[in-house]
C-alpha cells in the first residue's frame, strides 16, 4: 500500500531555508513590513527628484515601483539574501540636477546609466567586485558602511527640517527647531532608538505607525483623498536610450560619477547589512558576493536611475 505524502509542493520555509536561518514565518513578515515602512519614502522622493528633471512624476513614480518590486523579489529567490533594492538617491540627483538640469536630452542621461549598469554587470561577472571586496581592509570596509549610514541619516534630518541648506554659504545650517513637523520627527526618532535598544521586534514599524498617528491631528500628516488609482504610463521613460550618444569623450565625467560610487555605495551596503545579519566570514567578506551583485545593474538597460541596497 503507498504512502501519499502530506507534505506540500511547495512552501515558503523551505525554499527560504528558515530552519537554517534561524528564522520563522512571523519574523520574515515582521522585518518585510519593517523594511517597507522604513524605506517607503523613497516612493515620494525619487519620483520627486525625477520631476525636477522634467520626468512626468506618474511616470517616475511608476517606474520606481516596479522596479524596486521587481529586482528585490528576483534577489529573494536567486540569493535567498534579504537585501532589498531601490533606487539610489546620490544616482538620482546626479541624473535628475546634474544632466538634466544641464540640459542633456533624456536619451543621453539614461545611455550613461545604461553604459555604468553594463559595467558594473561586467565587474560582477568577471569576478572583480569579489576581488576587490577581499583587498580593501576591513577597517574601510566597516566605515564604507557608516558612511552610508550617515547619508542616509543626513537625508532624514533634511526631510524633516532638522537642517536645511543655506545658500548664501553653500552649507547646512539648523532649521527651526521649535517647529512641529521638526519635533514629530525627533520623537519618531528617539521612538525608534528606543524600541531597537529593547529589542522590540516591529520597534521601527511602531515608531513610524504611532508617529504618524500623531501627526494627523496635528496636520503634519493628511489622509489622501483615494487609497487606489491607476499607475501612471511609463511612456516617457521606456526604453528611452541614445547609448551612441552617450559615448561621446564630453560625458565620461558623468559616466564616472554614477559608477564609481555606485560602486563602492553598494559595497558598503552589502557588507553593513551582511554584518548585521551576521553573514560575514571572519576576515569580513559576504560570500557569494557575486551573486547578490547580479540584479543590481540589470534594471538600468530598462530605466534611467541606478539601484541601491537597503
Amino acid at each position: 500500500m503507498e504512502t501519499v505524502s502530506t507534505k506540500p509542493a511547495f512552501s515558503l520555509a523551505s525554499w527560504f531555508d528558515f530552519k537554517g536561518n534561524n528564522t520563522n514565518l512571523r519574523t520574515e513578515v515582521i522585518a518585510g513590513l519593517t523594511t517597507f515602512a522604513t524605506m517607503a519614502y523613497m516612493v515620494a522622493v525619487v519620483p520627486n527628484m525625477l520631476s525636477k528633471g522634467g520626468i512626468p512624476f506618474d511616470s517616475a513614480l511608476t517606474v520606481t515601483v516596479l522596479m524596486t518590486v521587481i529586482t528585490t523579489i528576483a534577489m529573494a529567490v536567486y540569493t535567498n539574501r534579504p537585501f532589498v533594492l531601490g533606487p539610489g538617491l546620490g544616482s538620482v540627483a546626479i541624473f535628475s540636477y546634474t544632466l538634466l538640469g544641464n540640459d542633456v536630452p533624456l536619451g543621453i542621461a539614461a545611455g550613461i546609466v545604461f553604459i555604468s549598469g553594463v559595467l558594473f554587470m561586467l565587474v560582477s561577472f568577471l569576478g572583480v567586485r569579489d576581488f576587490v571586496v577581499r583587498v580593501i581592509p576591513h577597517s574601510v570596509k566597516v566605515s564604507v558602511g557608516v558612511g552610508i549610514g550617515l547619508f542616509i541619516a543626513l537625508l532624514g534630518f533634511k526631510q524633516a527640517g532638522v537642517v536645511v541648506a543655506d545658500p548664501r554659504k553653500n552649507v547646512l545650517i539648523f532649521g527651526d527647531l521649535a517647529s512641529l513637523e521638526v519635533l514629530v520627527a525627533m520623537l519618531g526618532f528617539f521612538l525608534v532608538l528606543f524600541f531597537v535598544s529593547r529589542k522590540i521586534q516591529g520597534g521601527i514599524i511602531l515608531a513610524v505607525l504611532l508617529t504618524t498617528l500623531i501627526s494627523l491631528p496635528l496636520g503634519i500628516t493628511s489622509v489622501p483623498d483615494s487609497l487606489f488609482s491607476m499607475p501612471g504610463s511609463i511612456d516617457d521613460m521606456f526604453f528611452q536610450l541614445d547609448v551612441m550618444g552617450a559615448l561621446s569623450p564630453v560625458y565620461l565625467p558623468f559616466l564616472l560619477a554614477f559608477f564609481i560610487p555606485d560602486f563602492f555605495s553598494t559595497l558598503g551596503a552589502l557588507l553593513g547589512i551582511g554584518a548585521q545579519a551576521g553573514y560575514l566570514d571572519k576576515d569580513g567578506n559576504l560570500p557569494g558576493i557575486e551573486k547578490t551583485s547580479t540584479w543590481t545593474p540589470v534594471p538600468r538597460r530598462l530605466v534611467p536611475c541606478s539601484l541601491a541596497r537597503y
